[in-house]
């Protein structure tokens, strides 16, 4: 029988919105745009790269680096390939021991960090095209670097912009901030982006100058836009005085000493909007093309095409609460293949807005006539949206998004309502245990998990954290997936089960770490990753871990690679969350809006989604629902290449080092997996607006501030309260 661990089901109306039945055929209006546009040409690196440097010209041919190795990268005026060499400079000084970075370059010219031996503290060197070395006396971090045309070498460290003299010494310009966004040399300027703004150096009069309102403003916008996300930007010079800045946007371009910063390269339908791809430098050509570059060995051209028609036949409304990288892919994909469809991809909870405004503004377009086309569910209370009408039944056009049976049904569907489908699920998780294997046997539910670690404790006289979550928020996020089937049982609140989840939090949290010895592991993976947190379980004893596996690659080849350990490990796991090893996590819900005007292009949309190749996308998000896509990722196990040997772990304090070979499944772990996920029949999913309400109380459980009764009494309050609303 299929179970629902769907907390947002127990939440009632959070809007009242009008009803709306019958999917409406009407399209948006054409967007008429003017003629001419960027045309997008794709070169791949066929190597492995570490990292694209900034793209210089040398001896008049368009070239990057790969920043940690000795490799040379020529860009082709044509659509040829990448041509390929190893620097022989670079190699020549390249160290025994440790590694090399490059920083910049200019023609013949190298600045460089070395790291030799066991030491951590890198040492800076400019290296001649003979590979004489000059050693710059810095002891500072250097976070960026670059050339001016005339040579000069520029660079950011100890919190200024500093210019390398002839004689290796180093002289202080402008002081800038410490959050270092970009920093490029332009002309006669040297630009400086931090999280204070925007900074100019005056090359030619050697001072600080005055940043451009313009540019001040723009670049303001789009970091306060992109809040806790990595910012990726670069700028270079243009023809006719100006400046292109590229950005996962887009490309735009300023004219400097004006008004206006203007979008010539939209990023939604570009590689510039894929989030899967690192910015890495952008380059602007004499006849106006641009060339980027991305860490991973993928470089794109743009060209002009004067006689490129821009009208856009329709407009795709695409929202979501949160950005998420599956969605954006899928976005940036579909763009690429319809040049013909604007998708207008609006994040509701963008500038660090709360959930609760979110839902108002959501509100606001939908009773304005000016709803979404299609929406991303995850975070939302999506049975309340199927009461309300506010859902379109996706099953009436359903061969054409689950051709031939591709899909897993039971995955993909997940929330179907008799023979109606109102959403479907693009990837999937699945929780999971790990401990040593015996005792993996008495870890039946996540209460026996916090009884281990408050025994452990108590019993051992360990340093190391049993259990390892960075904040207490992850803790109470990741346990509510393990008890969520016990509090939420039959479309109740049980008020008995939801104590002894915060009391199974609050030992956690208690007798996790040793007292007085915080430990951090400075870990910065998915807050739900399973095997980050297995590590910690093969390299300490007394250990437990849970979380979701994720992926093929690092997870699933991972987990099925630890009988291969040296020294031998009793580390072990095993699906589910204890009670049920059926329980999974749908990932990128979709759903079409009744009151959207583009039902036509949504439908497309999700037939694309569900595609066999957009499936491979964004693999460390989940697993795919295409039984294509999951057969390509199979037949990888194939190929040797695919595997990783020699993969250490050791202790936190370096007494065990462990080491085993990473190897793809097996054909008959693929089929006993292939198995299993046909099998799955719990969902997890939880609203934002009870999610929380739990993690509030939670917190305040956690210190001390109330008890775990309540913890529970006030939860049930407030949820109750919520479906007053």
């Amino acid at each position: 029988m299929k179970k629902n661990l769907k907390a947002a089901a127990l939440l009632g109306a959070l809007m009242m919105l009008s009803t709306f039945t019958g999917c409406s055929e009407e399209n948006q209006q054409a967007v008429k745009l003017s003629k001419g546009g960027y045309v997008e040409s794709v070169m791949k690196i066929d190597s492995e790269v570490f990292s694209l440097s900034e793209i210089k010209l040398i001896d008049n041919k368009l070239t990057t680096f790969d920043s940690m190795f000795c490799k040379q990268y020529v860009i082709p005026d044509d659509d040829s390939k990448v041509k390929q060499s190893v620097d022989q400079v670079l190699k020549k000084i390249e160290p025994s021991g440790g590694f090399m970075t490059l920083l910049a370059s200019s023609d013949g010219v190298y600045f460089i960090s070395k790291v030799d031996g066991e030491s951590i503290e890198p040492e800076y060197f400019i290296v001649s095209s003979e590979g004489e070395e000059q050693k710059i006396d810095i002891k500072d971090y250097i976070f960026n670097a670059e050339y001016s045309d005339s040579g000069r070498l520029f660079m950011l460290c100890g919190g200024n912009l500093c210019e390398v003299m002839d004689n290796g010494s180093v002289k202080p310009l402008m002081t800038v901030g410490e959050n270092i966004i970009n920093m490029d040399v332009i002309g006669d300027n040297v630009i400086v982006v931090d999280e204070k703004g925007v900074h100019f150096y005056d090359i030619k009069n050697d001072k600080e100058a005055e940043a451009p309102k313009a540019l001040t403003e723009f670049f303001a916008e789009y970091v306060n836009k992109a809040g806790s996300e990595e910012v990726r930007l670069d700028m270079c010079k243009a023809p006719n005085d100006s400046i292109c800045i590229a950005c996962s946007d887009g490309i735009y371009k300023y004219i400097l000493n004006g008004n206006n910063v203007e979008q010539i390269v939209d990023g939604v339908s570009c590689s510039l909007g894929n989030p899967s791809l690192k910015l890495s430098s952008i380059y602007c050509c004499d006849d106006e093309s641009i060339i980027v570059a991305f860490d991973e060995g993928t470089i794109s051209k743009f060209s002009y095409d004067p006689e490129m028609e821009n009208t856009k036949a329709v407009v795709l409304k695409v929202y979501t609460l949160e950005k998420d990288e599956t969605l954006s892919q899928l976005i940036n994909g579909y763009a690429s293949q319809n040049r013909d469809v604007k998708i207008d991809y609006q994040i509701g909870m963008k500038d660090r807005l709360s959930y609760e405004d979110a839902m108002k503004d959501f509100t606001t377009q939908v009773l304005s006539g000016n709803a979404p086309d299609l929406i991303m569910l995850d975070g939302m209370d999506i049975d309340n949206y199927i009461d309300k009408n506010m859902l379109c039944d996706l099953s009436s056009f359903e061969n054409e998004w689950n051709k031939n049976g591709k899909l897993i049904d039971n995955i993909v569907k997940w929330n179907k309502k008799g023979d109606k489908v109102y959403n479907v699920a693009c990837k999937f998780t699945i929780p999971a245990i790990g401990a040593d294997s015996d005792d993996l046997k008495k870890l039946s539910c996540f209460d026996d998990i916090a009884e281990f670690i408050k025994d452990n404790r108590k019993q051992y006289n360990d340093t190391f954290p049993l259990m390892y979550f960075e904040k207490p928020e992850q803790l109470i996020k990741t346990a509510l997936m393990y008890m969520s089937e016990d509090i939420f049982s039959n479309g109740k609140i049980d008020s008995d089960k939801l104590e002894e989840f915060f009391g199974s939090c609050y030992d956690i949290n208690k007798y996790n770490e040793k007292e007085g010895e915080y430990v951090s592991y400075s870990y910065e993976g998915a807050e739900m990753s399973f095997t980050d947190r297995l590590f910690n379980v093969i390299r300490e004893d007394h250990t437990v871990a849970v979380g979701t596996v994720n992926t093929f690659n690092y997870d699933l080849n991972v987990l099925e690679s630890l009988n291969s350990l040296s020294p031998e490990n009793n580390a072990d796991y095993r699906f589910g969350t204890g009670k049920s090893d059926k329980v999974f996590v749908p990932k990128c819900n979709l759903g079409i809006v009744e009151a959207g005007k583009n039902h036509e292009e949504a439908e497309k949309f999700i037939a694309y989604a569900l595609g066999a190749e957009p499936q491979k996308l964004a693999e460390e998000n989940g697993f795919p629902v295409n039984t294509d896509s999951l057969s390509w990722f199979y037949k990888k196990n194939e190929n040797d290449i695919n595997n990783f040997y020699g993969y250490e772990l050791s202790s936190l304090d370096d007494s065990k080092t462990f080491v085993f070979d990473i190897k793809c499944i097996t054909n008959k772990q693929a089929k006993e997996f292939d198995e299993y996920i046909r099998t799955l029949d719990t969902p997890f999913t939880v609203d934002k607006a009870t999610e929380q309400i739990i993690i509030n109380n939670g917190i305040e459980c956690l210190n001390d501030s109330v008890s775990a009764s309540e913890a529970a009494s006030k939860t049930v309050s407030q949820l109750e309260l919520k479906m007053k609303e």
